[in-house]
């Protein structure tokens, strides 16, 4: 025999044996339909597992998705010069090194602000390397919201760093 749930009011009186004989339950609104529900142990613990494996798995997407908080561009936005390799331009989004463009974002750490490239940016030597086929390096700012320094840090062993200072208020 198979069971029909109404939800809604119940029949009136004499009404409700004519639908119990044909199988129909009827539900009151503030009636526990989880009292009508038997749910084994063993359906219990993998109904559990389910919803603790979306959890993990939405918080997992979210993590990766969102990534670290982006900051406005436009606040690194200037003229920066080093004697060792000249002067980087931030305008926009937009990075100009050695006559070559680099898209970049501006992101903050646990570290602080940075810009980000979204291809490598270096320094070597007397001159800046650019590579879109490695990894980006960070370009730390010393101020989130009116940086006077980009600090670049050269990936090489010993890893040394170049200090860009802002040029006349940049």
């Amino acid at each position: 025999m198979k069971v029909l749930l109404s939800w809604g009011p119940q029949p009136r009186k004499g009404e409700g044996e004519r639908f119990a004989n044909l199988g129909v339950v009827f539900l009151h609104p503030l009636v526990d339909i989880h009292r009508l529900v038997k749910i084994s142990p063993v359906n219990a613990s993998k109904t559990v597992g389910i919803i603790v494996v979306a959890a993990v798995f939405c918080a997992w997407t979210y993590i990766t998705l969102t990534g670290e908080p982006r900051l406005q561009t436009s606040i690194a936005n200037g003229s920066y010069s080093n004697d060792c390799c000249g002067t980087i331009i931030l305008k926009n989004g937009t990075m100009t090194v050695a006559n070559q463009r680099v898209s970049y974002v501006v992101e903050q750490d646990k570290e602080g602000p940075y810009v980000l490239p979204k291809s490598y940016v270096g320094a070597s030597g007397q001159e800046f390397v650019t590579r879109s086929d490695a990894h980006a390096l960070k370009l730390r700012l010393d101020d989130p919201t009116r940086p006077r320094k980009v600090q670049l840090l050269d990936d090489t062993a010993g890893g040394r760093a170049y200090v860009f200072s802002r040029m006349n208020g940049g």
